[in-house]
């Protein structure tokens, strides 16, 4: 499952102002915050005129939702590049094991120097709403991550596949909440570790 980017993102290498845009936007939202980013510091830090921000993005909340979902388009599709990567360098591999992509990704994120939180994380929270079109993004593309460990559980029965992805989601989310908080990066060794006693037990 993946949200469908906006036909605005798609054609954005033709509109460098607004990719600028974009850029400028999702630095200043993932180091201050979404509320805390306001429109005159979008503008400000891009060199980009109001008027023309306004052409490209009738509100704030248009520019988050497009940042968002240019997030989510990045994330699904390096996630897709390593895991077919994955696939051709181990053939033999069960399709389970290449979750082990998914956490190896997700653990050099964490110990990045630009690791700031999940975004989608801190805008659901942020839009705490459940309504909000902006924390309906931000859970879609968490539904998508669930859905693409359940996917490499497709060796396990139905309702174990799904269970087993919840409950590594769960840990993963964990580990980056903990990694943004308390600034502890060694939350992914534990994952794996709740990873591989998960998978021993197929029925």
């Amino acid at each position: 499952m993946k949200l469908d980017p906006t036909e605005s993102f798609v054609t954005n290498r033709n509109q460098p102002r607004k990719e600028h845009l974009l850029n400028t936007a999702y630095t200043l939202f993932s180091t201050n915050g979404f509320h805390r980013t306001g429109i005159d510091t979008i503008v400000q830090h891009s060199g980009v005129s109001k008027t023309t921000m306004y052409k490209y993005f009738r509100s704030k909340e248009e520019l988050v939702l497009e940042v968002l979902k240019r997030r989510h388009y990045e994330i699904m599709n390096r996630m897709d590049n390593y895991l077919n990567a994955s696939k051709r360098r181990h053939p033999e591999y069960a399709l389970h094991q290449h979750i082990e992509v998914i956490l190896d990704e997700t653990d050099q994120w964490i110990r990045s120097e630009t690791f700031t939180g999940c975004d989608f994380i801190n805008a659901c929270a942020e839009f705490a709403d459940h309504k909000d079109p902006i924390h309906q993004v931000a859970a879609k593309h968490k539904r998508a991550i669930l859905q693409k460990i359940e996917d490499l559980l497709a060796d396990y029965p139905s309702t174990k596949a799904e269970q087993i992805a919840r409950q590594i989601v769960l840990a993963l989310d964990g580990a980056i909440v903990r990694a943004q908080v308390l600034g502890d990066k060694s939350g992914i060794a534990l994952v794996r570790s709740i990873a591989a006693s998960l998978l021993q037990v197929r029925n």
